[in-house]
């Protein structure tokens, strides 16, 4: 089919109009929407440059903080580690750079006799248990006693519009929870152009699986980790549970499938007469094959969501694409622009979707799968819907259950106020409530809150009537 020109009275293929379409919506819509928002930005950020100074001091020089990588496709694939104090820090990493260079030596030398790859990737508990052990098989007080100390664990995934996403956004929240005996971890993943949300949600995975297998050298447990995503971090930390809960399903229904059809063929059941006749060896021999493949498959699944996270709490996220357009068109994203962000792949990776698709005969199946959840939104969010993040927490909890979904909404607070406006002016109303939630899930009665006096709760970073200009200034 063809589409007539008026103007030039010839018919044009529907390629070359949408092409023309989609130029001139970029050149008067697209570039002038950025253009404000890129003018309001720059205002907000202006308005914040004493809290600014001090939120980079503390990243830069004050925090108790080491990135390293946790992949190597991309030097964004780093992640920042904020230990309690400066000495558990410094010999942590020390420890997770001689397991390193011995990991390494280990793949140089395919004998493996001192030790094997086998052993490095074991769990921290029981690898630690490995290593304690003296030679007699017991292990000394000393090292009874550094095991029973060690800190629960947040992930954090920063927002950024899946554009500009980046480690740092997440300082004040680590600057807060290290002083309430929470290690965190703070991973930087590869924004588009330089990768679409697949690869985003890869990267996400990448850093649960290194947290699981490395957290344990800066004294953290592995068994105790609660992940956190806020904006497009929370974004893609949901669709990275749920994208491995489906694929666990997935699995389960091909390996159940398998040993159904290795259970006829080994009966040899005709079902066309009813007589049983003899197998030549060759359909009982496939099928055995296929259920030992799916079985397997299923036993070297890296982690399953409730294996890896104690909980998730989700922060002013996009779980729902469908009640974003307007606000991508508002921000000048049209639909081309975000199926390219999601690399043509938006219905696989929107959270909604995801949920809705899951036939009811599994839901039970899929409450076994993912851990307890916390939606939280604020009621002036400008940028994600907070009936978006409310509608999809009442999908949830009609799978779940009440006790596995709660929602919670922070009155006249904006996308950004719970990360930075509210901490920079002294108000740390989501960082306490993840401390609530990371004592509840992980039965972490060791950690306590800072005192009121703590200058980290009391201090402003910036006086309160910049801070006001700053919230009408913000773009988002």
């Amino acid at each position: 089919p063809t589409h007539i020109n008026k103007d030039y009275g010839r018919l044009l293929p529907p390629t070359m109009i949408g092409c023309l379409r989609a130029t001139l919506r970029f050149i008067f819509w697209t570039i002038p929407c950025l253009f404000l928002d890129k003018v309001r930005l720059i205002g907000f950020v202006i308005c914040l440059i004493p809290a600014w100074i001090r939120f980079i001091s503390y990243y830069a020089f004050a925090s108790h903080r080491r990135s390293i990588r946790y992949a190597d496709e991309s030097c964004r694939q780093t992640l920042d580690v904020y230990c309690l104090d400066r000495t558990m820090l410094n010999q942590g990493f020390k420890r997770y750079r001689e397991n390193a260079r011995r990991d390494t030596a280990t793949h140089a030398h395919e004998d493996g006799s001192a030790i094997t790859r086998a052993a490095l990737s074991q769990p921290a508990s029981a690898f630690d248990q490995a290593a304690m052990a003296s030679d007699d098989g017991t292990q000394n007080e000393t090292d009874q006693n550094s095991a029973l100390i060690l800190a629960p664990v947040i992930i954090f995934c920063p927002g950024g519009a899946w554009l500009i996403g980046y480690k740092m956004w997440g300082a004040l929240l680590a600057r807060v929870l290290t002083a309430a005996g929470i290690i965190v971890v703070i991973p930087d993943y590869r924004n588009y152009p330089w990768s679409t949300v697949p690869g985003m949600v890869a990267d996400i995975e990448s850093t649960i699986e290194w947290t699981h297998n490395n957290i344990h050298w800066f004294g953290g447990d592995n068994r105790r980790t609660v992940l956190v995503g806020q904006s497009a971090g929370g974004h893609l930390a949901c669709t990275t549970l749920l994208k491995r809960a489906l694929k666990i399903l997935e699995l389960q229904q091909n390996r159940d499938h398998a040993i159904q059809q290795n259970d006829e063929a080994a009966h040899g059941m005709d079902q066309t007469n009813g007589h049983t006749i003899v197998d030549n060896g060759m359909a009982t021999t496939t099928t055995t094959a296929t259920a030992i493949s799916s079985t397997s498959d299923h036993r070297q699944l890296p982690w399953s969501p409730k294996e890896r996270v104690s909980g998730f709490v989700s922060l002013s996220a996009p779980h729902d694409l469908a009640a974003m357009e307007s606000t991508f068109i508002r921000h000048g994203l049209d639909e081309f622009a975000v199926d390219r962000i999601f690399g043509g792949q938006r219905n696989e990776y929107d959270p909604f979707a995801i949920i809705q698709s899951i036939a009811p005969e599994h839901h039970s199946e899929l409450r076994e799968l993912l851990p307890p959840m916390q939606i939280r939104h604020g009621t002036c969010d400008k940028t994600v819907p907070h009936d978006g993040s409310k509608r999809f927490a009442e999908v949830l909890q009609q799978i779940i259950g009440e006790a596995g979904v709660t929602f919670d909404s922070y009155d006249g607070w904006s996308h950004t106020d719970p990360i930075l406006e509210g901490p920079m002016a002294a108000d740390h109303r989501f960082h306490k409530d993840l401390f609530l939630a990371v004592r509840t899930w992980t039965d972490s009665s060791t950690i306590s809150w800072p005192s009121a006096e703590d200058p980290i709760i009391r201090g402003r970073l910036c006086p309160n009537c910049m801070i006001r200009v700053a919230r009408w200034c913000n773009p988002f």
